[in-house]
């Protein structure tokens, strides 16, 4: 599927799709779908560093997270979490950064 199309191009394929019958309730659903699978496209990677508790000092950890670097690896393992997680825009994450993500927003919560 092309989805550099121009506006122009896109009313063409609407008006056609209507002419040829289609419901306009069918029609908004393809235009709904084409428009998210095209701001998936458009979406501009960046480039990320990679988590590592062993970056963070002890009491960094403790006073960022509540819990020491030793103690986030005996919770991760007694959680018994999946090696990925996914997050609510389906990026893939290990469980550990999972896990440390989530206790920074449990520590401080934003509003």
């Amino acid at each position: 599927m092309r989805l550099d199309v121009t506006d122009r191009e896109l009313q063409l394929v609407l008006a056609a799709l209507l002419a040829l019958g289609m419901d306009m309730d069918d029609v908004m659903s393809y235009l709904v779908q084409f428009i998210s699978t095209r701001a998936l496209q458009d979406r501009v990677a960046l480039a990320r560093k990679p988590f590592n508790l062993a970056d963070l000092d002890a009491e960094t950890c403790k006073l960022r997270l509540r819990f020491y670097p030793e103690e986030i690896l005996v919770l991760e393992e007694a959680l018994g979490l999946p090696a990925t997680i996914y997050t609510a825009q389906m990026c893939p994450i290990p469980r550990q950064e999972a896990l440390c993500l989530l206790l920074r927003r449990l520590a401080y919560p934003s509003r």
